[in-house]
């Protein structure tokens, strides 16, 4: 073997080794950086970090669910009432009273009729200071359409 040749297999080596180094490196880095964002962002990193189960990160909850399984006296509601529940309690514990925990079917409800549509043939009804009973249809709406509309505005007056 020359001396050339020994000194690339040198190179090669030196090389090899350096990029272990930093393989090591980078994956202790990244490492340190996990636990450091788990440290500073969330209180019950040690949980997290070890997996722990609700029951571990609520322990007090898990023993009355325990508590009423061993010495309720009637039937326990399902799983999911209780869950909601045990939601509801969670949400309410901060004390803001515009954050509400809401059941998925009855946000589903709430999310249909928060959706800003309307029925029926689209006009409004007034009293004029006479008396008279007014309807105005609204733009683009069934009673404002030409076969349905002839005028824009109708006047009734009751009937003495």
């Amino acid at each position: 073997m020359s001396a050339n040749e020994g000194s690339r297999r040198g190179r090669w080596v030196s090389l090899g080794v350096f990029a272990v180094i930093n393989v090591i490196f980078l994956s202790l880095a990244f490492g340190a950086g996990y636990v450091v964002r788990a440290v500073t962002t969330d209180r019950d990193w040690w949980q997290q970090l070890a997996g722990a189960s609700d029951g571990e990160r609520y322990p007090i909850l898990a023993e009355a669910r325990l508590l009423l399984e061993a010495h309720y006296i009637g039937e326990l509601p399902d799983d999911r009432v209780l869950e909601y529940g045990a939601a509801r309690g969670l949400v309410a514990s901060v004390g803001d009273p515009y954050t509400v925990f809401v059941e998925p079917q009855a946000h589903e409800l709430a999310s249909q009729d928060l959706a800003g549509e309307y029925g029926g043939i689209g006009v409004t009804i007034k009293a004029n200071e006479a008396g008279e009973i007014v309807l105005s249809p609204y733009r683009e709406s069934p009673a404002a359409s030409e076969a349905s509309m002839v005028c824009t505005s109708f006047f009734m007056s009751p009937s003495t």
